[in-house]
């Protein structure tokens, strides 16, 4: 019996290479553009959640501590904000939709009550209308 040629191996090898190098970059670039996209979704998802929650009075900060299928009040504040324990699963691309959510809305939260500190005479203090929003009082003309 014969051998088989060595050079037939090796063209084989490095072929085999290139398709896998090929696979492996195409799915990492995939992975990118995946967490891209849910990054970019969930931060400014979080954002709106964030704004929707100070309208109504809700001045709240989430943080995570193990896995939760609900949100639950820590019974803590941190200065004018309530701290709150957010959901959490171990599903890795449920966890990093998660955690750009928070993201999203702790800077969203922090941002509007260092903006708008008149807005909110106290923590969580309801609205006093009809349109979710506090009313300030009115300015007299000179």
């Amino acid at each position: 019996m014969r051998a088989p040629n060595t050079k037939v191996i090796i063209a084989l090898l490095v072929v085999a290479l290139l398709i896998t190098i090929g696979v492996v970059v195409y799915e990492r670039w995939q992975n990118y553009w995946w967490k891209d996209e849910v990054s970019m979704l969930a931060f400014g998802y979080g954002g709106t959640s964030a704004e929707l929650d100070f309208r109504e009075g809700k001045i709240r900060l989430f943080i995570f501590s193990g896995e939760r299928k609900d949100n639950i009040y820590s019974g803590t504040n941190d200065g004018p904000f309530q701290i709150w324990f957010s959901q959490y699963d171990s599903d890795r691309s449920w966890r990093y939709g998660r955690e750009r959510f928070v993201d999203g809305y702790n800077n969203h939260m922090e941002f509007m009550q260092s903006r708008a500190p008149q807005a909110v005479n106290r923590t969580n203090s309801p609205p006093n209308n009809a349109r979710g929003c506090v009313k300030t009082p009115a300015r007299r003309e000179s």
